[in-house]
């Protein structure tokens, strides 16, 4: 890891210096270690720093250097790695949010912030409909080469990530606290499995550093700041979801919302973004299309995931189709409408009037 970086990680743990500042400061001298030994106010005055800030920043790099130094250290021994906002790995999607971070600490694969990656964000009280929808639109994406983005919570996040790796779907989480341990700690094995399967987990917090409830806000900039899309499955009316699709809509991001019951409080946030101007989704399809893809041939690419898949894809192979003309021995027709419902989630199957055919 640069060395260089350890200076410019002093100049963001002081509180009095926020990302713009920093970078003025960087226009100045384009040397992190110059910055930090100057010991002349008439070096930042010109910056807009006033002498009571330059002499607190002083006193803070003076009292805490050997400190950070070696806080620094137990980073790089414990496997963390950093890239600043004038790194060449730095995301330039990123880069163009309000305030982005100066330093993003990392596990994992950081090639991952090159390819197309897709937010996945929901509630954290999912219902079996979410899970569903989740399961099933990150499984489709196999293939494509798209990442799946979220932020390691319990529910929708967690799913979307595992979904992810399940299906061979690289996946990035943006966690809002450090990367010595994994928040929520029922998560490690998550935390593990995302970097072990060629993911990565970022944070713009450096060491033992306890997620706090005003982390995750913060987070979720990050999110939505390194993806070409957000994708949101279930949203109560208040909730973490609901912040990050308004951020993407700040940072003209397209945000892609699946629709949910008037009578699901888990759904209130969902239809409330579409009324505010958000798209639909209905399939997978709708998605590719959404993120500029060309939709494969779904009879070629799709293989059933089970036995009833693989009778239905049969049948209809032969034309659209009632539900009731669609026979399978010993399967109720609650059984085969919930696995139409799925396969037409997954953009393989719709229903028109009535009937059901391939897509």
């Amino acid at each position: 890891m640069d060395e260089n970086l350890i200076y410019l990680y002093m100049l963001q743990s002081f509180a009095g210096f926020g990302c713009q500042r920093i970078q003025r400061i960087w226009q100045r001298w384009k040397d992190w270690p110059a910055v930090c030994r100057s010991a002349r106010w008439d070096d930042w005055k010109d910056l807009g720093i006033s002498r009571d800030l330059f002499v607190e920043w002083r006193a803070y790099y003076r009292r805490e250097r050997t400190a950070l130094k070696k806080k620094w250290k137990i980073l790089v021994s414990s496997g963390v790695r950093a890239i600043s906002y004038w790194s060449e790995d730095y995301p330039q999607l990123l880069r163009e949010i309000y305030s982005p971070p100066v330093i993003l600490f990392y596990k994992g694969n950081l090639d991952c912030l090159s390819s197309k990656c897709l937010a996945v964000i929901g509630t954290r009280r999912s219902s079996d409909y979410g899970k569903r929808v989740v399961r099933s639109l990150v499984s489709s994406l196999t293939g494509y080469g798209w990442t799946v983005v979220s932020g390691m919570a319990f529910g929708i996040d967690s799913l979307a990530h595992w979904t992810a790796i399940r299906h061979g779907v690289l996946t990035i989480a943006v966690v809002g606290g450090s990367l010595d341990k994994a928040y929520p700690r029922s998560n490690q094995k998550l935390f593990d499995r995302i970097i072990d399967s060629g993911g990565l987990v970022l944070s713009e917090h450096d060491w033992d550093k306890v997620a706090e409830p005003w982390h995750f806000p913060a987070r979720n900039r990050i999110v939505s700041g390194i993806c070409q899309a957000v994708l949101v499955v279930e949203a109560p009316q208040k909730s973490g979801a609901k912040i990050t699709a308004r951020l993407a809509l700040e940072q003209n991001r397209p945000v892609l919302v699946v629709p949910g019951s008037i009578y699901n409080s888990g759904s209130f946030g969902c239809n409330e973004l579409i009324k505010e101007g958000a798209i639909p989704i209905n399939s997978i399809n709708d998605i590719l299309l959404e993120l500029g893809e060309k939709v494969m041939e779904k009879s070629v690419r799709y293989q059933a995931k089970n036995e009833i898949e693989t009778v239905l894809l049969k049948q209809l192979k032969r034309g659209s189709q009632a539900l009731d003309e669609l026979n399978l021995k010993e399967v109720s027709a609650a059984t085969i409408l919930a696995h139409l419902n799925e396969l037409q989630l997954k953009g393989v199957v719709v229903e028109n009037k009535g009937r059901w055919e391939l897509v």
